[in-house]
C-alpha cells in the first residue's frame, strides 16, 4: 500500500469504484464487513473489518505464532478505511 496522501486518493477512488458497481448496497454506511485480500510475501490471506463490531479478523491458512507475520498490514488497511469512511 503506498504511503501519504496519494495513497489515501488511490484506495479511496478504489473502494468507491468498487462500491459503485454494487448495484444493491446504495451506501457505504449500510457496509458492515469489509474484505481485503492481501498477498505479501509469497503469502495470500485476507483481513476482514466488522465495522458494527469493531473487529478484525484473519483468513489465514498458514499458522504462525503471534502476529507479526502481518506486519504493519491491519493498521494501513485500518488508517485507510478510517480516512475513507
Amino acid at each position: 500500500m503506498k504511503q501519504g496522501r496519494t495513497g489515501s486518493k488511490d484506495f479511496i477512488s478504489r473502494v468507491d469504484e468498487e462500491v459503485k458497481s454494487l448495484c444493491q448496497i446504495p451506501k457505504v454506511e449500510e457496509i458492515d464487513l469489509y474484505f481485503f485480500p492481501v498477498y505479501m510475501s509469497q503469502h495470500f490471506y485476507v483481513v476482514c473489518y466488522n465495522v458494527r463490531d469493531m473487529t478484525c479478523h484473519y483468513i489465514d491458512n498458514k499458522v504462525v505464532a503471534g502476529m507479526d507475520k502481518y506486519t504493519k498490514v491491519p493498521e494501513k488497511l485500518v488508517s485507510a478505511l478510517t480516512t475513507y469512511t
